[in-house]
């Protein structure tokens, strides 16, 4: 199925694209440096009040719960970022987490180790968009079509969000293609997927959701999230297989 050969298929497009388009898209000549590598996430560094403060608030009762838990975090996520569609900077997240919840002040959390550079919605505080020549705008649009395929994943049956995701690219100048989503709440869906391969045999539908179902994951059903996987990879192996045709690498 597509999901076992997906990454043999990106390597080789990245290859395939690394001599027909590297001297216009990439500069060569720079030299590659990489960040040192960790296989640890750096963990918050919490006083004895914040974690005191964090794990007594009331957890949110939507929310997988265990020994520990920073619920300062968990609140700000779901009232400062999931709430607002993420539109607020982590700064003003927090201020209108602390409005809901007034204890989260005390235990403010600082993720960032420059947390001044991320306060501007815009870079430097000012709109960027506002003082774009329009040599500068045409070019970048030329870059846009010459280099980035853009594809928009959709259901069947959400005809309002495709007429309007689609009127707004065409409004931007944009080329798309349309792919569908997978449905498997319909009868004999997940057989489908899986004959066509976009499913693999290997996964047991069972299992996943029995993990999903641990206190610690408490997910409830997951035919929606299998769905929604096996849509966005057969979409990205969709995309690796036209972008040698197309020309485009992104």
């Amino acid at each position: 199925g597509r999901w076992a050969v997906f990454s043999h298929k990106a390597t080789h497009l990245v290859r395939s694209f690394s001599a027909a388009s590297s001297s216009s898209f990439c500069n060569a000549s720079a030299a590659l440096t990489l960040p040192p590598f960790s296989s640890e996430a750096g963990a918050l560094e919490l006083t004895a009040l914040q974690r005191r403060v964090c794990e007594h608030i009331a957890p949110r009762q939507d929310f997988p719960r265990w020994p520990g838990q920073n619920n300062c975090w968990e609140w700000t996520k779901k009232l400062g970022c999931h709430e607002p569609m993420g539109t607020l900077s982590w700064k003003d997240a927090q201020r209108r987490a602390s409005q809901h919840l007034p204890q989260i002040v005390a235990g403010r959390l600082q993720p960032l180790r420059h947390p001044e550079v991320c306060e501007h919605y815009w870079p430097d505080g000012r709109d960027w968009g506002a003082d774009i020549q329009e040599v500068e705008r045409a070019l970048a649009e030329q870059w846009f079509r010459e280099n980035v395929a853009v594809y928009v994943l959709n259901m069947p049956g959400d005809v309002v969000r495709w007429k309007s995701v689609s009127a707004r690219l065409r409004e931007l100048g944009m080329d798309f293609r349309r792919l569908e989503g997978l449905d498997l709440s319909h009868p004999s869906a997940y057989a489908q997927a899986k004959h066509t391969g976009m499913i693999p045999w290997s996964f047991n539908f069972t299992k996943a959701q029995a993990a999903a179902n641990t206190p610690y994951q408490d997910m409830g059903g997951i035919v929606g999230t299998v769905g929604c996987a096996a849509a966005h990879l057969r979409a990205m192996g969709l995309a690796a297989e036209d972008a040698g045709d197309r020309k485009r690498p992104l």
